[in-house]
């Protein structure tokens, strides 16, 4: 398993998702680089309007959000125009950088969003939003 959803996530995740429109086929978690350390976090919904091709690439992981991960059959499952519960998304360079990460919502006075704490970041840049490994 790449990433962990605290209780908090999921519901947040599940309140967007019921919210969508059009209805995603799943999130999708990334690290990109950019930001002044070197990388940052990426979350995106993948639209049925994609084809399932861009969703299912040769080396993506997918995941319910429990984290357990869903063999070829169960991926091939998720289809367009057909939302099932919530999928996660994760591509295998971003699974090298994601593998035992928390994430957490939290609501502070400061704002809403979504916490990364990533056992594998060695430093972070100021903002918090990017890091090193």
């Amino acid at each position: 398993m790449t990433i962990t959803l605290t209780d908090a996530a999921k519901k947040q995740l599940r309140e967007m998702f019921v919210g969508a429109d059009p209805k995603p086929i799943g999130i999708r978690f990334a690290v990109i680089g950019g930001g002044c350390s070197g990388f940052s976090y990426h979350m995106a919904w993948w639209n049925p309007d994609n084809t399932l091709a861009q969703h299912l690439q040769g080396r993506d992981h997918a995941y319910d959000l429990d984290g357990n991960e869903l063999d070829y059959a169960t991926k091939a499952r998720v289809v367009p125009n057909v939302p099932e519960e919530l999928k996660m998304f994760v591509d295998d360079m971003s699974a090298m950088y994601l593998t035992g990460t928390t994430v957490d919502y939290q609501e502070t006075l400061q704002g809403s969003g979504f916490v990364f704490n990533n056992p594998n970041v060695k430093s972070q840049c100021g903002c918090g939003s990017s890091f090193s490994v």
